[in-house]
């Protein structure tokens, strides 16, 4: 049975790590912008070969990213105009039990939220969106994890989960 449920994002941060909240924290303020690579880079938000990443030493994903012309077949975002919250789907990696992929299933599990990057240039300017935070569900049906994104204040009302 799916319910659909309210979620504030800084209740679902409250308890983290400092580091951990700062990122995400800068994320929701800064949604929806754009940013050269070298940014993002230097401010450890993602790395160059894997689309989502895991900072060493953590339990949870801090982002993932989409490339243009890359190698799945991520989807578009849809953005609710009168919210600000948005959804979209993103292919994991091949293989399931990559430990990128098990640290979006421990986001999941827990709810915490990641950081979704949407690229917009390629070199030489390689530049992304940062699209927002997001809570992730893994949809085995279809192989996608789902990305629902926050409110420009914080809000998430169309988060559905299963609860089997």
């Amino acid at each position: 049975m799916s319910e659909i449920q309210t979620y504030n994002f800084s209740n679902l941060i409250y308890s983290l790590p400092e580091r951990h909240k700062t990122i995400l924290e800068w994320g929701l303020k800064n949604k929806n912008k754009i940013f050269p690579w070298s940014e993002i880079h230097s401010k450890k938000l993602a790395i160059i070969p894997k689309g989502i990443y895991k900072p060493e030493g953590w339990k949870y994903a801090i982002s993932v990213k989409t490339v243009i012309q890359g190698p799945y077949d991520d989807g578009d975002v849809f953005v609710k105009p009168s919210s600000g919250e948005w959804r979209s789907d993103y292919r994991p990696e091949s293989n399931l039990s990559a430990y990128t992929n098990k640290a979006l299933i421990e986001c999941q599990k827990d709810f915490i939220p990641v950081l979704y990057f949407k690229q917009t240039a390629k070199k030489p300017n390689t530049s992304y969106r940062l699209i927002g935070p997001c809570l992730v569900y893994y949809s085995k049906d279809f192989n996608y994890f789902n990305l629902y994104g926050f409110s420009d204040e914080g809000e998430l009302n169309n988060f559905q989960y299963s609860n089997n």
